[in-house]
Parts: structure tokens; C-alpha cells; sequence
């Protein structure tokens, strides 16, 4: 598990690849997102990929071009012509990570039917990320108010997303967020039930984790109805339960973001390095 600088979470814009990865270098972070709008050709990936080793850095994520599990017929299409483009760059940078959300329910199709339907539409984008040496993350979203808002349940737990997992490529794994873990009713048998994260009968790699801080006074039924702009990363927080996995990432939502998008660059990465800091003194 090593400490990763994700400017998309943390509502941070730096003008290049190379201003990001000093960012991330000079705040103590291990790893930093493959941020692929700074890097539009093979060429432009192998220098980022040169600067990243001076400065002693990994990759973390990189974000897919389609929530493929959701999006229409033709935004999946249209996604993974982009994927297919994207790769060789991915490739030629050295990135191995990217992820897409599970959402928790569906107005159209029942549990079953959407579990097939999920099965269809991943199996490809897992095949194709893999041709390329990337492993898929799936994270699951756990909060009442996101399981109740729809018609017919779906995945929101640990437990479901394996199940899944276990239906597709072998080079799927689980995105574990803690805030949806937590307010979904989660457990630490759960993850202790990934086991070494490697992928076999018994366990499911995992391929990113996010982090965040409840309100210290919330208690746990509240924490599951909350709309999840209730995370942060400042100290009078008080920590959601929180261990394991990859690249380890710090996610806050509104107002919370609201604040550290007013603030310089170098000031957030510093609060998020020092959440990371914490929790992998847990871990």
C-alpha cells in the first residue's frame, strides 16, 4: 500500500505532467494518478515516464473514458474506441491501474438480469486492459440513500463486488472505498477475506483503495443515510474504520472540496498527505 496524490478527487489543476509529479514529490507521496489529458501521444508518455522514475514515483489510477457499466449502448461503443486509443499511451508511460464504479441499483433491470448485463459489458473492457498489462478495479457504493433512490437493488457490499469479480477476467479486482464500505454495513472479516491480493479461490486482488474522514461526532446509522459529501480530510475528523490494499488515495466530497479547491495546490496536497500519513501508520 503506498500514498497517492489523485489531483481529480482532490479538486487540484496543474498545468502539465511534470508540475504534477513535483507536486507530489515534494509532499511525500509515493505514487501520483496517470493523468492522461497531459499526455497526448507515446512519445509524451515515455518522457513522463522517465520523470516520474527521477523523482522516484509509481503510478496510481487512471481514469477510463466511460463509466462502462451504466453508460448507453453508443457511450460504450464510443468508450471503448477511446480506450483502445488511449492504451498504447497508458502502456508506454508504465501505467497498470484504472477502476469503474458498480452503482447500487437500477430502475430497469432486476437484480439477476443486471448482474448478466454487468458481466457483458465489463468482460470486454477487462480483455482489452489486460492485452495491455492493466488491472480493472470495480468499487461498489454502499450508502442507504444511494441503494434506495432506484427501482431494483443491486451490488453495494464487499461480498457482492467478489461476487462479480469472480465472474469476469482474472485481472479484475476491488476498488475499495472506506466510506462505502463503512456505511454499507461492511466488516473487517470482509477485507481480511481478500486475503494477500492475489487473485485465487479464496481471495480477489485489490487494485486502489480511497480514504476519507466522517465527522467525529456521526454516529453509523447516520454516517449510512448521509448524501456522501460528508467526508474530509482535517484532523477534527474522526476516522471511518480503515485498513488495507494498492494505491491508497484521499477522497473528499462537498463542502469539503468546495474549501480546498480556494486553496493553493501545495496546500491541499499537504492535507491529503497528511491523512495518508495517518492512516498508513494504521494499516
Amino acid at each position: 500500500m503506498f500514498s497517492n496524490l489523485s489531483p481529480g478527487t482532490l479538486g487540484i489543476s496543474t498545468p502539465s505532467i511534470d508540475a504534477l509529479i513535483d507536486l507530489a514529490a515534494r509532499h511525500g507521496f509515493v505514487g501520483v494518478d496517470l493523468e492522461l489529458r497531459h499526455i497526448p501521444t507515446v512519445a509524451a508518455a515515455r518522457d513522463a515516464a522517465a520523470r516520474l522514475a527521477d523523482r522516484k514515483l509509481r503510478w496510481g489510477l487512471f481514469w477510463m473514458p466511460a463509466d462502462f457499466a451504466v453508460c448507453s449502448d453508443e457511450k460504450y461503443s464510443e468508450g471503448l474506441d477511446r480506450l483502445q486509443r488511449l492504451l498504447p499511451i497508458v502502456q508506454a508511460a508504465g501505467g497498470t491501474r484504472t477502476y469503474n464504479h458498480i452503482w447500487p441499483g437500477s430502475d430497469s433491470l432486476a437484480f439477476e438480469e443486471n448482474f448478466a448485463f454487468h458481466v457483458r459489458r465489463l468482460t470486454p473492457v477487462a480483455r482489452m486492459l489486460s492485452d495491455y498489462g492493466v488491472s480493472y478495479g470495480l468499487e461498489f457504493l454502499g450508502p442507504e440513500h444511494m441503494r434506495t433512490e432506484k427501482r431494483h437493488p443491486f451490488i453495494y457490499s464487499l461480498t457482492g463486488v467478489r461476487q462479480l469479480i469472480d465472474s469476469l477476467p482474472g485481472n479484475v479486482g476491488v476498488v475499495l472505498d472506506m466510506f462505502h464500505w463503512y456505511s454499507g454495513g461492511g466488516t473487517l472479516e470482509e477485507v481480511l477475506a481478500l486475503g494477500d491480493g492475489r487473485r485465487s479461490s479464496t481471495s480477489t486482488p485489490m487494485t486502489a483503495e480511497w480514504a476519507s474522514l466522517a465527522p467525529s461526532s456521526t454516529t453509523f446509522n447516520a454516517q449510512c443515510r448521509w448524501p456522501r459529501r460528508h467526508r474530509c480530510l482535517r484532523p477534527d475528523a474522526g476516522p471511518a474504520p480503515a485498513q488495507l490494499c494498492r494505491p491508497i488515495i484521499a477522497e473528499p466530497f462537498r463542502p469539503e472540496i468546495d474549501r480546498l479547491r480556494a486553496l493553493p495546490p501545495d496546500a491541499v496536497a499537504a492535507e491529503a498527505a497528511s491523512l495518508l500519513g495517518r492512516l498508513l501508520v494504521l494499516a
